[in-house]
């Protein structure tokens, strides 16, 4: 009596799973190209002014960031600004110092437009981490100025207003208004910034 061979296919259940599979992995490169259709990004120069005590009179400041859109009128993303805040002159009695300050800060962000006629198109909220440096540049008598330096890292946030005069493009020059604070261990340093910023 000869005897049937039977052969076993996949169940049902094991190619739906290998379909689903394949549908995600053709899924996923596409929504990556959609979220990167969707990004924005701005780049923006201009001057930023430490107001702590002997602080320097301000110099330049530089920023860049990127937004993904929630919806019409909210975004969320990061920024990264550098402030280059020049030299100062510290003065202990008859004795001097020049003390170079600058102040770093990664954040994220939160974006939103009013939607509203009228230059002012974006609001940001800003809530990160700075890095704030005083460096002695030149100090006689150095044991004077031991609580001049700084070399810290430290939570802070800002605010941010964008203002673009012309009409809505794809690449638009705005200008921008923002203000920082950082909260170190034994000061709070506030910055004042304002720039011209391309957004694109």
């Amino acid at each position: 009596m000869r005897r049937r061979v039977r052969v076993v296919w996949p169940a049902p259940r094991g190619l739906t799973a290998l379909a689903a599979v394949a549908a995600l992995a053709a899924a996923v490169p596409a929504r990556a190209v959609d979220l990167v259709r969707e990004t924005r990004g701005h780049v923006a120069v201009g001057y930023g002014r430490l107001l702590v005590d002997e602080a320097p009179g301000g110099s330049a400041s530089f920023g860049a960031g990127v937004e993904l859109p929630l919806r019409a009128d909210l975004a969320v993303g990061v920024n990264v600004d550098y402030h280059l805040l020049g030299s100062s002159t510290v003065r202990r009695g008859v004795l001097e110092a020049q003390v170079d300050y600058s102040l770093f800060n990664a954040a994220a962000a939160l974006h939103w437009r009013p939607g509203r006629s009228g230059p002012l198109k974006t609001l940001t909220l800003l809530a990160g981490a700075y890095a704030a440096h005083a460096d002695l540049n030149s100090a006689p008598g150095g044991t004077a100025f031991l609580d001049v330096p700084r070399d810290e890292v430290a939570p802070g946030g800002g605010l941010a207003l964008t203002f673009f005069p012309w009409r809505e493009s794809l690449l638009r020059l705005g200008f921008e208004l923002a203000g920082h604070v950082a909260f170190l261990q034994d000061d709070t340093w506030t910055l004042l910034s304002a720039r011209a910023a391309v957004h694109y």
